[in-house]
């Protein structure tokens, strides 16, 4: 006689099954050995390359959670097989303009670059959220931009219009990405990152999870 098996949590189960960087279902997850910490490739290698610019000198790939360095990638055979039962949804939320495509874990991404609805929708969050970041930059910040280094400002942010298909932090493109100091520091630039950056934070986390969401 066979044992029937059931799956008490079907939540948690979902849960389990996605990217602790991003918190999306999991897309081309990877595990990386000896720690056995399962994400999206992407996601990996987004965190790697950020911090390979931060810290030139350790080009190491880090896993993102146990910061070891990371020995082998490989695929976590058992997660694949679950996202491949797991029945999905497409994500397009407005009930006047809907998609009803259903699908398992593994084409759920592939349907999603295809969507026209999820992809319309999708582009009207992310500039409502770009033009919250907006709003906050024009308090002082960009004023003082285009007031102190206005070559600066008019070769590289260009009213941050970027931000709207630019998944780099704005910190780190602040601190690191432009060599807008030339060896000097701007004590009214550090003032207003200080100041600003917890407001703004709000709305790029928002902004970069919008743009990694394919």
């Amino acid at each position: 006689m066979e044992e029937e098996i059931k799956i008490l949590d079907v939540e948690k189960l979902i849960q389990e099954l996605k990217c602790p960087i991003c918190f999306n279902i999991l897309n081309d997850p990877v595990m990386e050995l000896p720690n056995q910490h399962i994400m999206c490739r992407k996601c990996l290698l987004n965190f790697n390359e950020t911090l390979k610019k931060f810290n030139k000198q350790n080009l190491d790939s880090k896993c993102p959670f146990c910061k070891e360095k990371i020995i082998q990638l490989i695929k976590p055979r058992i997660i694949i097989t679950l996202l491949n039962l797991v029945e999905m949804k497409c994500m397009s939320e407005d009930q006047n303009e809907k998609c009803d495509w259903k699908g398992n874990g593994i084409d759920y991404y592939e349907h999603l670059k295809n969507c026209e609805i999820f992809k319309k929708q999708k582009k009207e969050k992310i500039n409502k959220v770009c033009d919250k970041m907006r709003e906050i930059l024009d308090k002082e910040i960009n004023p003082h931009l285009k007031s102190e280094h206005l070559n600066i400002f008019n070769e590289h942010v260009k009213e941050w219009e970027w931000l709207q298909n630019d998944n780099r932090d704005w910190k780190w493109w602040w601190w690191c990405y432009m060599p807008w100091w030339e060896n000097k520091s701007c004590l009214e630039c550090n003032n207003l990152w200080h100041k600003y950056e917890d407001e703004i934070q709000v709305y790029e986390s928002k902004r970069i999870c919008l743009l990694n969401d394919d």
